[in-house]
């Protein structure tokens, strides 16, 4: 059984939470009364390879924030003052703000520091906006921990604050002080008075990373004396694992499949599994795993079949105890299994065994960008005539006289808003491609600010303000070639980026770069636009495509595959590409940087891993451990 293209399409472009709901309810194994009910095992699978052929199981990082307040009261007033934050996450393609965690209640205090962490996954590709409300619980409140039970709206509202994740994240010191209006919303109670009078407390918002969360899990799992089963065509059976984790209640998400042993009914061991820690428990060494053992049948007019053959629950920890030691665990055979009305049919059917397991602790996106690592953003604009006049309304180059961005416009924007927060000075390099520029020359890479040996702009808004003027500056011309903008960023970063020794330098100064290309049609020029991505694969580079229009980019596509450098057989190429196009998107304009970002944090991570680059110090945050004391002293 496999997946409609329409519920593909409705997975392909939920956000985060719903996707995760939605994985949860297909892939998910109930417990109830201590047995698992398998839900739907062919839907179950089949869905399964779609969240991992499409993409679906983004990447995140576990990241903690720990929160202080000060001058909330009068220092004589702070004994009524029973503060606690409850804490609300956004995105861009989320219309409401949804509650994510409450910090505990600190009785007393006028300037609280709480001990219990915010964990929240950061993702690169999107502006994740976060929301501090304060509330000041009621006196009748006695245990700190019950703030995850009250009504709010039975307690005095204090203020609200906000900022993006990435603003703790990218800032020296991993923390962000934020204002407080301490007299919004008339929800504040009679009884306190702002500190000295004043209208404003502040709120310090500091980030640490999760330790281990990008630790790298690789294992070998392998069954010994599954029960023959041996079936009416005389074939047996074809086993492959499912690995689920522990999700809310008594859900379990399938995070892993092995492939299919053909050749080994009873005794199969499977290729080694390579799986982050974070994906396979959330992080979590003492979570419960459900390793079931399916039995796989081809069906050329059902489609696939898959029979549960058994299953055992086991932690983490315990598969490391054991891993290389011999012992096993015993797989039971389902009670709901309707294969086998024997009833004298052996409860266990085998064991499963941990052959070996090892844990490393390697560096992560979020490990770079703490130790300080900038992005770098280049951009280029298609202005070849097939996007059609610009005066006219049906152009993609139309300016809009309103507020209307046009497609141009609000993939740049759309970006730029996540990219911008990652550089320091925001000066970016700004081309154009395709046009007559001057008197009868053609240029298939010229500086959009119209200057002839600097393409620097301030901003995003400094590009998009480049871009308006280039197009009451060029003609509108062709063909479509994209190897001369590569190679130019390629200039570009070669000069900024001290890759000579690629050692010291580049270790104290670490910078990648991202050059963003927007095109209305297919390339003329793909032979010397690979040539020119291996190249670009050796230097701190990703170069990401956004098709708009509606023009059929089908052949664009080859530019996404993973085996893209084995044209030349360079052993240490990469793929540094992303093409998506808009077309093809629901919601594009809201989802358009999480599709062509996704895949930034992977580039970065394998470029500075084949350079040998390692993350430097980040300056450190305030820690669990630092804060244990203050309440008391407040």
């Amino acid at each position: 059984m496999g997946v409609s293209p329409s519920l593909f399409q409705c997975l392909r472009f939920l956000d985060c939470t719903s996707m995760e709901e939605v994985a949860k309810r297909h892939l998910g194994r109930v417990l109830k009364n201590g047995e698992f009910i398998s839900r739907n095992a062919q839907e179950a699978i089949a869905l399964f390879d779609v969240l991992v052929d499409g993409n679906i199981m983004v990447q995140s990082f576990l990241t903690d924030l720990f929160l202080k307040a000060d001058n909330l009261c009068e220092p004589d007033q702070q004994s009524t003052c029973n503060p606690f934050v409850v804490v609300s996450l956004k995105s861009e393609k989320e219309s409401i703000w949804r509650e994510v965690a409450r910090t505990e209640i600190v009785f007393g205090s006028a300037c609280p520091q709480w001990l219990t962490p915010i964990r929240i996954s950061y993702r690169f590709e999107q502006v994740q906006k976060l929301r501090f409300s304060m509330f000041n619980a009621h006196p009748s409140v006695k245990d700190p921990a019950d703030s995850d039970v009250l009504e709010l709206e039975e307690h005095a509202f204090l203020g609200a604050t906000e900022c993006c994740l990435c603003e703790m994240v990218v800032s020296a010191e991993k923390s962000k002080t934020l204002q407080v209006d301490l007299r919004s919303q008339g929800g504040r109670t009679e009884s306190l008075t702002p500190a000295g009078d004043a209208q404003c407390g502040s709120l310090t918002v500091s980030a640490e990373k999760v330790l281990m969360s990008n630790a790298q899990v690789e294992m070998t799992l392998a069954c010994r004396g599954l029960a023959d089963r041996k079936k009416s065509d005389g074939n047996t059976s074809h086993p492959f694992l499912m690995i689920s984790r522990a999700s809310d209640g008594e859900e379990y998400m399938g995070v892993y499949k092995t492939e299919v042993v053909m050749n080994n009914s009873v005794n199969p061991t499977w290729m080694p599994i390579h799986i982050p820690l974070q994906q396979l428990c959330n992080g979590d060494v003492d979570q419960p795993l459900l390793i079931e053992c399916f039995d796989f049948e081809p069906d050329e007019v059902d489609g696939p079949q898959y029979d549960l053959i058994g299953q055992v629950l086991v932690p983490f920890r315990s598969l490391q105890d054991v891993s290389g030691t011999g012992e096993g665990f015993e797989l039971e055979r389902p009670p709901n299994q309707q294969n086998y009305s024997n009833t004298k049919a052996p409860k266990i059917i085998g064991k499963v065994f941990c052959l070996s397991l090892r844990l490393e602790n390697e560096p992560s996106f979020l490990d770079y960008i703490f130790g300080g690592c900038e992005i770098g953003f280049m951009v280029s604009i298609d202005f070849t005539s097939s996007n059609g006049p610009p005066e006219s309304p049906m152009s993609l180059h139309y300016l809009d006289p309103g507020t209307k961005l046009n497609p141009y416009q609000a993939v740049i924007s759309s970006v730029g808003k996540v990219v911008d927060f990652y550089n320091a000075n925001k000066v970016y390099c700004a081309y154009g491609f395709g046009a007559l520029v001057g008197i009868g020359t053609i240029s298939h890479c010229f500086n959009l600010n119209g200057q002839a040996t600097c393409p620097e702009v301030s901003g995003v808004k400094g590009i998009l303000d480049a871009y308006q003027t280039s197009l009451q500056n060029v003609t509108l011309a062709g063909p479509t070639l994209l190897a001369p903008t590569i190679r130019e960023a390629m200039r570009v970063v070669s000069q900024s980026s001290p890759m000579g020794a690629v050692g010291p330098a580049y270790q104290r100064e670490q910078k990648y770069h991202i050059l963003l290309v927007v095109l209305d049609g297919v390339i003329n020029d793909m032979e010397a636009t690979w040539n020119a991505l291996e190249e670009a694969s050796q230097l701190p580079l990703s170069v990401v495509i956004a098709g708009v229009g509606d023009a059929d980019f089908s052949s664009m596509e080859v530019l996404n595959e993973e085996n893209r450098h084995s044209r030349t057989r360079q052993s240490e190429g990469r793929n540094i590409t992303r093409f998506v196009a808009m077309n093809q998107m629901a919601d594009s304009d809201i989802m358009l940087a999480s599709e062509l970002l996704c895949d930034l944090p992977d580039h970065l991570v394998e470029f500075m891993r084949m350079r040998g680059i390692v993350p430097n110090q980040p300056t450190t945050a305030v820690s669990a451990e630092e804060i244990a004391h203050v309440n008391a002293d407040v």
